[in-house]
């Protein structure tokens, strides 16, 4: 069966620094994810979004310090509550 393949040209120093960081088997499960997030950002954000991530104007680094912002927000809200709660 035939499964179609990705294939991008990587500088030197790029393919040097991800045989150091990716151990061998998990390069294809980290890429399908990669290509699986591609999806998702434009399903939820249309070309637009990709274009920003395309063009650098927000990087991979901002989207993890925003969910983890978020995540941090939430968890706040659920402290607060739970001190009212304990409050009262």
């Amino acid at each position: 069966m035939y499964r179609p393949r990705l294939s991008t040209e990587l500088t030197p120093t790029q393919h040097t620094h991800l045989l150091n960081i990716l151990p061998f088997g998990l390069q294809k499960p980290l890429f399908q994810t990669l290509v699986n997030g591609v999806i998702e950002l434009y399903e939820r954000g249309g070309v637009e979004a990709i274009g920003a991530i395309a063009s650098q104007y927000i990087s991979i680094t901002h989207i993890v310090e925003m969910g983890l912002l978020h995540t941090k927000r939430e968890q706040i809200k659920l402290l607060e509550k739970r001190i009212e709660e304990l409050k009262s």
